[in-house]
């Protein structure tokens, strides 16, 4: 049985498309909306690529949430060959993660030569198979990371190429693989690191730290000229936004307090790679807990990722297929621990995928090793293996792959991950926070009034947990407050409100629902009070603008309406419907003078025909 790259190839794309099939009829999920359909840039198709790469990829309230243009980009093309369509995305991110694991084979054949095509193809087979993956492959704006990988270990690829060749236009191409994979995301890296390593083991005896530290300086220098690049491409600079505390608890902590908790991390991922159970979407505060120097895992944790770092540097001459596989691990959980930088959830099964590169090496070369110590298999081997080691491997393959099927379903649309993965991630505020949202979303659309009391005290229960869990938590607070105004439990409603403004004073959304509280009791003064405050924070709020309008009216209080929002228009000029209140409200006055001044305004911020034509009429009444 010859096996070569091609047969390789057509096995993976196979293999993968079997596991992975069942995805291709999934909806969007989680965050895949900020890359597609609420996204303006994506929307603008080829013809927006320019302003991808002037802007932030995601941003909010002039917090940068991400500078991706080409992943972005690659939304853009997808949108202007095929609209918006979670079918033709989930397609890409299938293909995207075939042909990262056709070209890790070819990365493996290339590096190890001498180890078994066995051991290097069922490394390649318990990768694929991993139900780690199901996150990166089944939620579509993790083509962040795919892109990352597949650029990363092109540019592996291609550097081992080099250190045969010489070329110099590999040096150039590996440059813009680079500068491809940071601008997709900045776990490119990973894959970075990986080439003073790779040098280590396949470069020249002589003067090899010499050039190891040369290949290390020419990188950093790279790194900085794209940091620059991007700053100048960039229209505005914005700073990073901070995480909030049920995010990420280590917030506000230094290095040296985050380091237990850091050391920690590497264990949590370690159980996730032998035992991918219970995976979920999110884990968070107090999913993951702080730890502190009291804590025995912190210990275990640190001895463990210790022993490994001697036991990579100790074989690194003597079997280097283990010593790199073991780097691919560690540089991974080094990255990932939150020392050096903060990630959302703390954890996620997405920021092991370059780790994991390495535990299937390892995996396999042990199994291997222990079919070879009972007589099953031969090292030299490169055609036949026994019946009862093709079962054996083809139970492990089975049993993986079952796992992925299973949990591709759960990334069918929002309610159907969290749904399911609220049930065993139970110390997670943010998980029962985002379930309490979706019931919420359940709850509007139900027309039956059983099973919408139902989603009601399901979500009630929700909102608890994560505040049992997390006490300052406002958007739970936030929304367990509407849930008992849905309820008409006005009084509970009000002190759920009343918490979130504690929680934090400039929020308009509790002053907004205070303020509908109070109208339906009647206490018109108070409801205008509150709607004036979430006015003066926020004047854009969803339906803010017409219940107060509706309000003043029906009160009588024209006159101090205008009064107020006249201030507050200079407060925030570039608000629209802000202006087109007052154009209502000095109307109804026979105020023609200052309602022009305002249609001028609302013109200049989105001018239209219709506005224009107002201008025209309203200019005739006015004596000159």
């Amino acid at each position: 049985m010859k096996i070569n790259n091609k047969s390789v190839a057509i096995f993976i794309l196979i293999l993968i498309f079997i596991i992975y099939g069942n995805s291709l009829k999934n909806k969007y999920s989680l965050d895949d909306h900020i890359v597609n359909s609420n996204n303006k840039l994506t929307q603008q198709g080829i013809k927006g690529i320019p302003e991808i790469f002037k802007n932030y990829s995601f941003s909010e309230k002039k917090f940068n949430y991400a500078y991706r243009p080409v992943v972005i980009t690659s939304f853009a093309i997808e949108y202007q060959f095929f609209g918006t369509s979670p079918q033709v995305s989930h397609l890409i991110s299938v293909l995207l993660y075939a042909l990262f694991c056709i070209l890790l084979f070819r990365f493996l054949q290339l590096l190890f030569p001498d180890i078994s095509i066995w051991i290097k193809l069922f490394a390649i087979i318990l990768f694929i198979v991993h139900p780690i993956h199901t996150e990166l492959v089944d939620n579509i704006k993790s083509r962040d990371e795919l892109l990352v990988a597949v650029f990363g270990i092109t540019l592996m690829i291609q550097f081992l190429k080099y250190l045969t060749d010489k070329k110099v236009y590999r040096i150039i191409f590996i440059s813009l693989l680079i500068c491809l994979g940071y601008y997709s995301k900045q776990s490119i890296v990973l894959y970075v690191a990986a080439i003073p390593f790779l040098y280590l083991i396949r470069g020249k005896q002589e003067k090899k730290l010499l050039s190891v530290i040369g290949i290390s300086v020419g990188i950093v220098f790279l790194f900085i000229e794209i940091k620059i690049l991007k700053q100048q491409l960039l229209i505005e600079v914005q700073p990073d936004r901070d995480f909030l505390f049920f995010e990420n608890p280590l917030v506000n902590q230094s290095i040296i307090e985050k380091l237990p908790t850091g050391i920690s991390i590497g264990l949590y991922y370690l159980q996730m790679l032998f035992w991918p159970q219970n995976l979920s979407f999110y884990y968070g505060y107090n999913q993951i807990p702080i730890a502190t120097w009291g804590s025995v895992l912190v210990y275990l944790s640190l001895f463990v990722h210790s022993f490994l770092l001697y036991y990579m540097i100790k074989i690194m001459r003597s079997n280097s297929f283990l010593s790199f596989a073991i780097f691919c691990y560690l540089i991974n959980i080094l990255a990932v621990s939150n020392l050096f930088a903060l990630f959302p959830g703390i954890v996620a099964e997405r920021f092991i995928f370059f780790g994991s590169i390495g535990f299937s090496m390892v995996v396999s070369f042990f199994i291997f090793k222990l079919f070879e110590k009972i007589n099953l298999y031969k090292s030299t081997s490169t055609v036949f293996l026994s019946g009862k080691v093709i079962f054996v491997l083809f139970l492990l393959i089975v049993f993986c792959s079952a796992k992925v099927i299973d949990r591709n379903k759960s990334w069918y649309d929002n309610f159907s991950l969290v749904s399911s993965d609220v049930k065993h991630v139970l110390r997670s505020a943010k998980v029962h926070d985002m379930y309490a949202y979706q019931l919420l979303a359940k709850i509007k659309a139900e027309k039956n009034p059983q099973k919408r009391n139902k989603y009601i005290q399901e979500a009630i229960k929700q909102c608890e947990l994560a505040i049992y869990i997390y006490p300052d938590f406002n958007t739970s607070w936030n929304n367990l407050g509407t849930l008992y105004f849905a309820e008409r439990n006005y009084k509970k409603a009000e002190i759920c409100f009343k918490k979130v403004l504690s929680i934090d004073h400039s929020d308009a959304n509790p002053m907004y629902n205070l303020g509908n509280i109070y109208q339906m009791q009647l206490k018109h003064d108070l409801a205008r009070l509150y709607y004036e405050k979430a006015l003066n924070q926020n004047p854009d709020l969803f339906d803010l603008i017409p219940v107060y309008k509706k309000l003043v009216v029906a009160q009588g209080k024209i006159v101090e309406a205008i009064d107020f929002l006249t201030v507050l228009s200079n407060k925030f000029p570039k608000s629209y419907d802000l202006n087109l209140l007052l154009i209502d409200l000095y109307n109804s006055q026979n105020d023609y003078k200052n309602m022009l001044v305002y249609l001028n305004k609302a013109n200049t911020l989105k001018p239209s025909a219709e506005l224009a034509s107002y201008i025209e009429k309203i200019t005739k009444f006015i004596p000159k």
